[in-house]
């Protein structure tokens, strides 16, 4: 199979059929199901590992001719998306859909540099990884950790980069507060006990605190979403409940302590439970030299810090992928098809490029 048709016919296609997939959080076994019947069909064995029910499973390939146990690199990105699921379609050279660029595409374009590894470059110490759950709370990779890559030095993450390779990525902080209180009619507030007030006050002071800053990460910041204020104006909210997000560019532990100074001093009677969603600083990546572009430090979080082979210094990560995520989870979700047609190319050149950095010979052998 030549170049051409690599790259400029068989992604496209590929990518339309995986975007016509729906695979929403916590409904992707059908999307599981349609990769490893590509990767059977083309010199991969393929294991599914069950994470949890109903039928969510991620998908462990590697080729026929080796394990897992000797894979050097490891591709990944994850399967599911945010709803609303929408079908793919074509316009002004550009891939619309649900996951265009976050990352059915992406996939696609890495399924298929991982074929040509194998059949081009005679390369077998490869592992491709593809887990759920990485839009809500990256249960997947919570169980991938549970897998044996004793060998794996590199792991090359998906995710909408521009086709540049990331120099860092944010830490994530989300937790949630829910308050509670009494409710009565708000004519007679005496009778009762607003939760909305303490909440309020926490939130205040947590938009008005000054967090930190870093040289490379940038600043921190933070999205709150109230979910309940109460049920009406003409009653004392007898409930409440918030969930923030941080984007944090250093100290997560200083922060998270910052937050629970703030609701001990502002929940006088104990109305605020407080619940911590998940907790991880920001993170330098292993870079790239990709279709000469500059690397640079992304906002959003990945998988990659629930890694554990990452985090315990183990295996560096890479993190790469064609499109933007500014326009992941919109109504107009799309991808340039030309950018995808290089990413093939440019996958394939970052794990030539990173195999040579831990001194393998590109023809691995059993």
């Amino acid at each position: 199979m030549g170049k051409e048709n690599v790259n400029s016919v068989d992604v496209v296609e590929l990518a339309m059929q995986l975007i016509d997939v729906e695979s929403v959080t916590n409904n992707e076994y059908a999307m599981a199901q349609t990769l490893q019947s590509w990767l059977e069909a083309h010199g991969f064995t393929v294991e599914l590992q069950f994470v949890a029910h109903p039928n969510r499973y991620n998908v462990l390939a590697y080729p026929k001719q080796s394990k897992p146990e000797l894979a050097t690199i490891i591709i990944n990105s994850h399967i599911d998306t945010v709803p609303p699921y929408f079908p793919a379609s074509i316009k002004d050279n550009k891939i619309f859909g649900r996951g265009a660029c976050d990352t059915k595409s992406i996939i696609a374009a890495q399924l298929i540099a991982a074929h040509a590894l194998l059949t081009t470059h005679g390369i077998t110490s490869i592992a491709l990884l593809y887990t759920v759950g990485e839009e809500h709370d990256s249960i997947g990779m919570q169980k991938a950790n549970e897998l044996s890559f004793p060998m794996a030095k590199f792991m090359i993450t998906g995710e909408p980069t521009n086709s540049r390779t990331i120099s860092g990525q944010k830490g994530c902080y989300m937790f949630s507060l829910k308050s509670k209180g009494t409710a009565a009619h708000s004519a007679y507030p005496e009778k009762g006990l607003c939760a909305l007030t303490p909440l309020l006050n926490v939130l205040h002071a947590i938009q008005n605190e000054r967090w930190p800053t870093h040289k490379l990460f940038g600043e921190t910041t933070v999205n709150i979403h109230v979910e309940d204020g109460g049920v009406a104006s003409n009653v004392i909210a007898g409930s409440a409940e918030a969930t923030i997000l941080f984007r944090i560019s250093d100290k997560p532990f200083y922060v998270e302590q910052r937050i629970k100074q703030m609701i001990a001093r502002h929940d006088a009677q104990n109305q605020i439970t407080y619940h911590k969603i998940c907790l991880h600083g920001p993170l330098e990546l292993e870079t790239v030299d990709v279709e000469k572009f500059k690397p640079y430090v992304v906002a959003y979080t990945t998988d990659i810090p629930v890694n554990r082979a990452v985090m315990d210094g183990k295996c560096k990560a890479v993190l790469f992928g064609p499109g933007s995520i500014e326009v992941a989870h919109s109504d107009h979700e799309h991808i340039d098809i030309e950018e995808l047609k290089r990413s093939v190319q440019s996958y394939q050149d970052i794990v030539l490029t990173l195999l040579k950095r831990c001194g393998r010979d590109l023809r691995s052998k059993m």
